[in-house]
């Protein structure tokens, strides 16, 4: 592994990193917006769908009252329901992909079908505030699209995966610059190995 080599895995391990924390902003930012919905306000960003299936039950609770039905409470507790299924969804994906690429996979396929329905909903509505949004989510898919293509490379080139850590690259990097002898160093050093004997 030669310093360029050991600059680009580094680079690697620190896309898909920023792609996890990104997830846990966004995990985070839509607790956040589910308590503000109560006072009818929203702050920047959040995992859409969910505040959708919250605000539907909201107001299926007040048609349903309106129109008398027995058990208004139900229909919020639905909509509460699904919408905390999701955000669970997300958090369990989010946990996963700390040593699953397929769980970073799948966080990028759900927050594309998430950007789709705030940009339906911004159409819908007609609300084009809601472009600030939709914009931190193309960034967002951004940030997964590098976080995908580094747990490929990662997972390609190395045993440990997506759960290989900078600490981890560092010390097999000082190992492998001493020697390409030793056991701990030994799953490193197949291309180094593999250029000497053809040195030689």
């Amino acid at each position: 592994m030669d310093n360029q080599e050991y600059g680009k895995v580094s680079k690697e391990i620190r896309n898909y990193k920023i792609a996890r924390m990104n997830v846990l902003l966004f995990i985070v930012f839509t607790v956040l917006n589910l308590f503000m919905l109560l006072i009818d306000r929203y702050f920047l960003f959040s995992v859409y769908t969910v505040l959708v299936c919250f605000a539907t039950g909201f107001g299926l609770k007040e048609a349903a009252i309106e129109a008398g039905a027995a058990s208004p409470n139900l229909y919020l507790g639905i909509g509460i329901a699904f919408g905390l299924a999701i955000l669970a969804v997300f958090f369990v994906m989010w946990l996963l992909s700390k040593k699953r690429r397929w769980a970073m996979i799948v966080l990028l396929v759900l927050f594309s079908l998430d950007s789709a329905v705030v940009l339906g909903g911004m159409i819908y509505l007609g609300d084009f505030t809601m472009l600030i949004d939709l914009a931190i989510h193309g960034v967002m898919l951004y940030y997964l699209i590098l976080g995908v293509k580094a747990s490929g490379e990662l997972q390609k080139h190395f045993p440990e995966g997506v759960s290989l850590t900078v600490e981890r690259l560092d010390e097999a990097y000082r190992l492998e610059t001493r020697s390409c002898d030793g056991r701990a160093s030994e799953r490193y050093c197949g291309r180094r190995s593999g250029s000497r004997r053809k040195d030689r």
